[in-house]
């Protein structure tokens, strides 16, 4: 058991140097990454993971020249390998090794990485008693910037953000549009409930489409809520009844508490709850179809 690290097919360990100090990923955040999760073992939606993967790095102008055939093979490998009872995977694609330079086409061709570690035990109490989240200061989709819709690696807000919350001695960071609507968190897309609707920022509030986000979405109507894409300001996660937040591997995460107020009655509420149990089951549903 222990972390692999899997580049361009070539497998070794997180000490191995693997990685060119010429490749752009490093010199410039030229790359995107997907991360994606196991259920007993079998990643969980890798297709749509690996779909999105190729959009963000179309987007940069990398050209990633791996079938998708190939990278689940890869990924298989590096798992098998692993033997993580559950993993985290880190699919990274960077444009590659060339000059310093930022023209398109300086580099070759792209280098792909596959890190394969253990899945992190969340414990009971995040999902029995949820958390606290603050919001920064810190501005997602700025005017300008790179498209929110791309996983880039660069991921400078988002680590400054959680830096930030975890300063302040809370669980996750809220970050905002340059509106002052809620866009997402530094780890994860966020979500309210209230008076029984279901409520997230969309897509053109600068947000990424998260994939959890989206089967969610699909959940929450599937157990008969009523789901708007709509934008919110910080006050309406304060007035909400519910608040809670979603990302792969820890699937949803109330959250109780937002800067110093508190959320409904202090704990997860109703339908939180009943997400969360509609969720497992959802995972469960989706992975005996991929089995056949």
């Amino acid at each position: 058991m222990g972390t692999l690290v899997n580049v361009d097919g070539k497998l070794g360990s997180e000490e191995d140097r693997l990685l060119s100090p010429l490749d752009q990923g490093f010199l410039f955040g030229a790359s995107v990454y997907e991360t994606v999760r196991t259920y007993g073992g079998r990643t969980f939606l890798l297709a749509r993971h690996l779909g999105r993967l190729r959009e963000s790095a179309k987007a940069l102008d990398i050209t990633l020249d791996v079938t998708d055939e190939e990278l689940s093979a890869r990924i298989e490998e590096t798992l098998v390998a692993a033997g993580n009872a559950e993993s985290s995977i880190r699919i990274v694609v960077s444009a590659g090794v060339g000059s310093i330079d930022y023209r398109a086409g300086s580099a070759a061709r792209p280098t792909v990485v596959v890190i394969v570690r253990p899945l992190p035990e969340y414990p009971d109490s995040l999902y029995r008693e949820g958390v606290r989240a603050v919001v920064v200061p810190m501005m997602r989709a700025a005017r300008g910037g790179i498209d929110p819709r791309i996983k880039s690696s660069n991921l400078l807000t988002n680590l400054s953000a959680l830096r930030e919350a975890h300063r302040r001695k809370a669980y996750e960071a809220i970050l905002l549009n340059p509106e002052g609507e809620v866009a997402e968190g530094s780890m994860s897309n966020v979500f309210l409930a209230a008076k029984g609707v279901v409520r997230t920022p969309p897509i053109s509030a600068g947000i990424l489409e998260g994939i959890t986000r989206e089967l969610v979405i699909e959940v929450a109507r599937e157990e008969g809520y009523p789901v708007e894409e709509r934008g919110f300001k910080p006050e309406d996660l304060l007035r909400a009844d519910e608040v809670f937040i979603t990302a792969s591997a820890r699937q949803i995460v109330p959250i109780v508490q937002v800067d110093k107020t508190r959320i409904g009655n202090g704990k997860p509420g109703p339908v939180t709850r009943a997400l969360i149990a509609a969720y497992k089951d959802k995972v469960r549903s989706l992975i005996q179809k991929e089995e056949g």
